[in-house]
C-alpha cells in the first residue's frame, strides 16, 4: 500500500516523539558504529512545534500507522525544516521527499525566503535527498558539549546574566532577529513558560542588555540556543557570565552537561567556547533553500537543531 500524508493530530504527538527517538538513535548506530544510546527528545518539543506551526506540522502513513513525522518553522522572513523522522525500515519509499516537499510548500505560502536545515555531512542518502529539493550547501555546524562540574573562568566585568521577564521580551526578540533573520518570539515565549527553560539576558550599567541566551532542557542535557554577546561585552567577560548564569541553572535541575549549537564560520565565539573547554560533539552540514539573497547567515532557531 502507498504512503499516506496529512497533517498532524494532537494525537500523533507520543508517536512523533517515539519516532523522532528510534530514527535519530539508528542513524547515529549507522553513522558511528556504537550503540543506540540515545535519550528521547522532551515531550514539551513537540506540543511547542503543533501548537506554533500547525500547517508545517505533517505525518506520513502506512497502512494506518504513523512512519513518518516532519516540523517546519516559519519565524519571519526565515524559516527551518525538522526534525525530520522516518520509520527505521521504511525510509526509501520517499516519504521523506514528500515529507520535505510539504513542509517547503507550508513555509513558502508563509512567505519565507530562505529555508534552512541541518543534516549529517556523512550521511548521503540526506544530503542527496535536500540537494534535489534545491537545498545548498551553506557551510557547517558544530555542536559543542562542556561538563559543568567546574566554574566558567573569568567572570564578567560589571555584568550579569539575569532571567528576563515578559517586559524584556520586545528588546530581546528586535537583538535575536537582528543577528539570526529569525522572528523567535514563539520560541522564546515557551522558552518563559516552560520550567525546564530560561530566558537570560546579559546585563550591564543603566540595566542595558548586551546579550541573551536560552537555556533549556533537551534529551537530558543542558542546552543553549540563541547565544548572543556583544563586541563591548565580550571583552569584560560577557561570555562567562552568561555561561555561569545557565550553568547555575543547569545544575539546579540536576544537569550536568551543556551543548552550544552554532555555525563553523563564527570563528569568534568558536574559538571562545573552546578556550572555556568545550569540545566537539557532533560536525554537521548546514544547507539552504532560498528564493532571494539573505543579507546575513542563517542561523538554526531555537530547539530544532538536528539530533
Amino acid at each position: 500500500m502507498n504512503l499516506e500524508f496529512r497533517l498532524m493530530r494532537q494525537s500523533d504527538l507520543d508517536v512523533a516523539r517515539r519516532l523522532d527517538r528510534d530514527s535519530f538513535g539508528a542513524l547515529f548506530h549507522e553513522l558511528t558504529g556504537q550503540p543506540d544510546t540515545l535519550a528521547p527528545r522532551e515531550p514539551e518539543f513537540f506540543a511547542h512545534w503543533l501548537r506554533t506551526d500547525p500547517g508545517g506540522a505533517w505525518v506520513a502513513e502506512l497502512n494506518g500507522e504513523v512512519v513518518g513525522v516532519n516540523f517546519n518553522h516559519a519565524r519571519g522572513r526565515n524559516a527551518w525544516i525538522g526534525p525530520l523522522a522516518m520509520k527505521p525500515g521504511v525510509q526509501l519509499r520517499g516519504g521523506g521527499r514528500r515529507l520535505c516537499e510539504k513542509g517547503i510548500e507550508y513555509l513558502e505560502a508563509q512567505g519565507c525566503s530562505a529555508i534552512g536545515l541541518d543534516t549529517y555531512a556523512n550521511n548521503p542518502v540526506s544530503v542527496s535527498l535536500y540537494l534535489k529539493l534545491g537545498f545548498e550547501v551553506a557551510g557547517g555546524t558544530l555542536v559543542l558539549r562542556r561538563d559543568l562540574t567546574e566554574t566558567f573562568p573569568g567572570g564578567g566585568v560589571g555584568l550579569q546574566a539575569l532571567p528576563a521577564t515578559e517586559a524584556d521580551m520586545p528588546t530581546l526578540v528586535r537583538l535575536d532577529e537582528n543577528e539570526s533573520g529569525f522572528r523567535r518570539e514563539p520560541d522564546f515565549r515557551f522558552a518563559l513558560d516552560w520550567e525546564a527553560a530560561t530566558l537570560l539576558k546579559l546585563c550591564g550599567d543603566g540595566d542595558s542588555t548586551h546579550g541573551m541566551a536560552v537555556c533549556c532542557q533537551k534529551r537530558g542535557a543542558g542546552l543553549l540556543g540563541s547565544l548572543y554577546v556583544s563586541a563591548e561585552a565580550a571583552g569584560r567577560g560577557g561570555l562567562t557570565a552568561l555561561l555561569e548564569g545557565a550553568r547555575a541553572f543547569y545544575l539546579a535541575r540536576g544537569l550536568h552537561e551543556l551543548q552550544v549549537t552554532l555555525t563553523a564560520s563564527d570563528l569568534r565565539l568558536t574559538e571562545a567556547l573552546f578556550d572555556l573547554g568545550f569540545k566537539t560533539r557532533t560536525a554537521m552540514v548546514r544547507m539552504v533553500r532560498e528564493r532571494k539573497l539573505r543579507s546575513g547567515p542563517l542561523r538554526g532557531p531555537l530547539c530544532s537543531e538536528k539530533g
